[in-house]
């Protein structure tokens, strides 16, 4: 939550131009909901995030946020892998469709800065994502596999009683049998 709230503020002080002043500040309070949900919807808000930098590049902070936490929070690498990649796309599509339309420059200007963007806010903050998704699903498994460890060696100490309890039983019942048949013996012989 205080990444989201650091990068809110960060997007809301970022100077506008005439360009973003025009659109109000409609684009960073939806980057700004979207990071709020990005837990709750990481793929879609990273996505959607990732295309609204292409209109608006002062949620750029938003979208490594939400990039970051989505493949953070992907079940495999390869589901985070595409997920970046649908981001990037995302990212410059939106920035070659909507560059000439906000006065920027040609689309192929908007392509390059959906680039330039998308690698420097959706790639490098999603593999730094992936790097620590797989140290929490490593640290998961070996936690997993001590926790069996642990079950499995208190099995055995408790088979292992058992069978020093049934060794004990045996004894005692072939024990108290040799006396018996001792006590039978002596009564028999007096």
């Amino acid at each position: 939550m205080g990444e989201a709230l650091l990068a809110g503020a960060l997007v809301l002080l970022v100077p506008q131009g005439e360009v973003q002043a025009s659109l109000g500040a409609g684009p960073e309070a939806v980057g700004i909901v979207l990071v709020l949900v990005r837990r709750r919807f990481p793929e879609a808000s990273a996505v959607a995030l990732a295309a609204l930098m292409g209109v608006e590049p002062a949620v750029a902070m938003l979208t490594a946020v939400a990039g970051y936490t989505a493949v953070r929070q992907a079940e495999t690498v390869r589901r985070g892998a595409v997920l970046l990649l649908v981001a990037a796309a995302a990212a410059m599509v939106t920035g070659a469709v909507f560059a000439p339309l906000a006065g920027l420059g040609s689309s192929t200007f908007g392509l390059v800065l959906g680039a330039v963007l998308a690698i420097t806010t959706v790639l490098v903050p999603g593999l730094a994502g992936v790097a620590w998704g797989q140290q929490d699903r490593l640290v998961r498994a070996w936690r997993e596999r001590a926790a069996a460890a642990e079950e499995a060696r208190r099995l055995a100490d408790s088979e292992s009683r058992m069978r020093e309890r049934s060794r004990i039983a045996a004894e005692m019942h072939d024990l108290v049998g040799h006396r018996l048949s001792l006590v039978s013996l002596h009564a028999g012989g007096l």
